[in-house]
């Protein structure tokens, strides 16, 4: 009992010891979170390298404290979001031509053109078909060549054949113009061997010559009638040749040669 005495008022004593410390505090009255006009005109002056305004408690005087070192740089933070684009630039100047590349592909083929427009006829003349007439013109002053029928070519199965007549060529002049007078003609023999093609082919030795050629009037592409018809001897005709006959006749022929005869004549005004 003796001993719990003297606790208990020393315990009193240190509680009000404690309510009057907390009376003290700012906290504790209204009016102490504003400084009073004589603290604040005390603050001191900011100084470099040193944090100032600094307060124990709202009625302390503000004073500076020397800053510390400076702390490790932390770690890089994310990027942020990307800005909205900018204004777009003035165009550049036009660089280089560069290289020219290789050739591409050819294009397909185009649509065909229009015939243009058929030119004058030439000066000579040519049968079509053979023996049966001119297919040009002439506008005069020219004599012109003929071709006439093609006979051949001819094979000749057994030789030497001779005697053979073949069948007449006929050359005839122009049927209009001023080219319709035969003045001359003559004839091709060409004789040829088939079964010698290995060279070098040696030359044929076949005989084919004219058994008759003559001017005369056009009859068909294998006749033509002699001038005077049916006259006598030394008789004069007034109507003009018009076409040319030639017939050969074979005089030696190698057996497997063949022969070819085409008559022309020469037409003039």
């Amino acid at each position: 009992m003796r001993l719990r005495q003297p606790l208990r008022i020393g315990g009193l004593a240190a509680l009000a010891l404690a309510a009057t410390a907390f009376a003290g505090l700012p906290w504790a009255d209204a009016n102490s979170h504003a400084p009073t006009a004589q603290a604040a005109a005390k603050a001191p002056a900011a100084k470099k390298g040193h944090t100032c305004g600094i307060r124990y408690d709202t009625d302390d005087v503000p004073t500076c404290l020397r800053d510390g070192p400076v702390g490790p740089k932390g770690y890089r933070g994310h990027p942020g979001p990307a800005g909205p684009p900018g204004v777009v630039g003035p165009v550049g100047p036009i660089g280089p031509v560069g290289a020219v590349g290789p050739q591409g592909l050819q294009g397909i083929q185009g649509i065909q053109g229009i015939q243009g427009i058929q030119g004058n006829p030439g000066a000579f003349y040519t049968a079509t078909p053979p023996g049966s007439g001119p297919s040009g013109s002439d506008p005069g002053g020219n004599t012109v060549l003929v071709l006439g029928s093609k006979i051949g070519p001819i094979p000749i199965p057994s030789g030497p054949a001779t005697g053979t007549e073949l069948t007449p060529s006929v050359a005839r002049c122009p049927t209009a113009g001023p080219d319709q007078e035969a003045y001359d003609g003559g004839a091709t023999i060409i004789t040829s061997n088939p079964n010698n093609t290995t060279p070098p082919i040696p030359p044929t030795d076949d005989v084919v010559g004219l058994e008759s050629s003559f001017p005369g009037l056009y009859a068909g592409p294998t006749e033509v009638d002699p001038l005077p018809r049916g006259a006598t001897p030394g008789a004069v005709s007034g109507q003009p040749a018009n076409a040319y006959e030639a017939q050969a006749v074979i005089t030696n022929m190698h057996s497997g040669d063949n022969v070819t005869v085409q008559a022309y004549v020469i037409c003039g005004p």
